[in-house]
């Protein structure tokens, strides 16, 4: 059968994967000039080396990312990252401190406030046993609690709260309505899994899957084209009419939203209330290796009322070394919500200045070590998870399932992580073949 994809970022080119793998006529349409949605990698001017300036690593409970990297040939190229994370606490190399994955003592919490930050990730283990990736009804009690409220104590908040927010959704919890869902999901993600580069980059995965695939770019999709309550295929911006067995859309959610019929009033209120607020990426090309064995630098949690704008950088040469023979730095630093939105207009020269200006006062050496820096922006960066987010993608997935023709896929649905897509793919493999499964027994 012919199916027609909106999309070709992660889950776009997974759901190629898929499909054409039992056989079906799959074609992907691409609104850019290039596949991969946010699996992007960036040259260094005059070397062989890659950095990654979008998806930046796989988890070791990736299991369908892990199985399709497996089923393209690229499990070889997978490398565990080592080294730890340096934790700032003021101005300077010397206000700051050491976090081992392994070994996660945060020194300024000191006994008191280490045990506060095992009991409460003990008990939110305890308390939810739920998919770490799937939208599932048992997980409401969680879906509807705020992160921030569920720890009464500041530095849990800051350390665990904000930190894994950081990390995991690309932005600041004091300013969104994260949800202890999202916060349990980046626990059982970040604290307890091995994190996995890929040599190459990770979008090397997106690559391989692009080349296997038969993608049109720069045809951006306008509408769904539905015929008797059925989707038939969308139409384009040139006004082609795709026709189609089956349409996947695969675009992120905002995108999404736009495509589908305006008579679908449940559908286009779940995909329009979606964040996706922007990030930049400025990566400083340095003339040297930076500090061993860290591939990690968190600016300071504590002072909420005067922001860096970088937030946290990651030393690219320290966190896939087999990426930069060259052996030099390039430390990229990001700027996340609510802090990019307002600097998403800036130049390239003004972000590299405003990037150079924030890690002065923590790595104040590197400042004499930049050869150069590129600068990327995510104008769509990861879904934010609101309380009842869950609740309500449980309903848009019951309204889809009603509609035949079409399915949704995105890691919007269920946490914003590669292997969120991937699930949605999965789950509307499994719809379309229940479905044509019913058709012929009628």
């Amino acid at each position: 059968m012919k199916v027609a994809i909106i999309g070709a970022g992660i889950a776009g080119l997974a759901a190629g994967h898929e499909f054409t793998k039992r056989g079906h006529d799959v074609e992907i349409y691409e609104a850019s000039d290039k596949a991969g949605g946010r699996g992007q990698l960036l040259n260094r001017p005059g070397t062989n080396d890659w950095a990654d300036v979008g998806s930046q690593y796989f988890h070791s409970n990736y299991s369908n990312a892990l199985r399709i990297i497996d089923e393209v040939g690229l499990t070889p190229k997978l490398k565990k990252i080592k080294g730890a994370s340096r934790m700032f606490t003021g101005d300077g190399p010397e206000q700051s401190y050491l976090l081992s994955p392994r070994l996660p003592w945060m020194s300024p919490g000191g006994i008191s406030g280490n045990l506060k930050v095992a009991l409460y990730l003990a008990k939110l283990l305890l308390k939810n046993r739920s998919h770490t990736f799937a939208a599932e009804a048992g997980q409401t009690p969680y879906d509807n609690e705020l992160a921030m409220d569920s720890a009464s104590a500041t530095f849990v908040q800051d350390h665990i709260v904000r930190m894994l927010t950081l990390i995991g959704g690309l932005s600041e919890p004091a300013d969104h309505d994260v949800n202890m869902l999202q916060i349990y999901r980046l626990v059982k993600i970040i604290l307890l899994t091995d994190y996995v580069s890929l040599e190459g980059g990770t979008a090397t995965l997106h690559a391989e899957l692009a080349k296997r695939a038969n993608i049109h770019y720069n045809r951006p999709a306008k509408t769904l084209v539905t015929e008797n309550g059925q989707v038939t295929g969308f139409e384009l911006e040139t006004g082609e009419i795709v026709a189609a067995d089956h349409v996947v859309v695969a675009a992120h959610a905002p995108r999404a939203a736009a495509l589908v019929p305006p008579e679908w009033e449940q559908e286009k209120n779940y995909l329009s209330s979606i964040e996706m607020p922007p990030a930049i990426l400025v990566s400083l090309f340095l003339d040297c290796e930076l500090e061993k064995d860290v591939w990690t630098y968190f600016l300071p949690f504590e002072d909420r009322d005067n922001r860096n704008n970088v937030t946290f950088c990651v030393d690219t040469h320290q966190k896939s070394p087999g990426n930069t023979p060259s052996g030099k730095a390039t430390l990229q630093a990001w700027i996340i919500s609510p802090q990019s939105e307002p600097l998403m207009g800036k130049s390239d020269d003004e972000l590299g200045k405003i990037a150079r200006h924030d890690i002065a006062k923590y790595l104040p050496h590197v400042d004499n070590h930049i050869e150069g820096y590129a600068v990327t922006r995510h104008q769509n960066a990861i879904p934010q998870s609101s309380t009842g987010h869950n609740e309500r993608t449980l309903a848009f997935l019951d309204s889809v399932d009603q509609r035949h023709g079409v399915s949704f896929c995105g890691d919007y649905m269920s946490g914003g992580y590669m292997e969120s897509a991937l699930w949605s793919v999965e789950r509307a493999v499994k719809k379309f073949t229940d479905q044509q499964g019913l058709k012929l027994a009628a």
